[in-house]
């Protein structure tokens, strides 16, 4: 006996076949894989996180980035400041007692 497709289950099996594809970004025309490959590099270059994981941080609230599992265990960590964000902190709060000094001595 031979089994003959009928038109309704071409949609679907093609449905089937393709949409795994498609979720994975395999379906995806080369130029848009190279602009999100471009555009995740850059991310990552100058923030030092990738976008998905600026999507959990800010998510969670916490700092968020797959390169604590090796470090900590973890995946997300408490929020901390960065070294250059504590220096300039340090340094707005010693313009303001500047200025605060000026205006007193005024």
């Amino acid at each position: 006996m031979h089994w003959k497709a009928n038109s309704r289950s071409r949609p679907l099996r093609l449905a089937v076949i393709c949409l795994p594809l498609l979720l994975a970004g395999c379906g995806a025309p080369p130029a848009v894989m190279i602009a999100s490959l471009a555009f995740d590099t850059a991310v990552l270059a100058s923030t030092g996180k990738t976008p998905p994981e600026h999507v959990a941080s800010a998510a969670f609230g916490r700092d968020c980035a797959v390169r604590h599992v090796f470090t900590s265990g973890t995946v997300c960590q408490p929020e901390t400041l960065m070294a250059g964000e504590l220096v300039s902190g340090y340094q707005e709060a010693a313009r303001d007692s500047n200025r605060v000094d000026a205006a007193t001595l005024n």
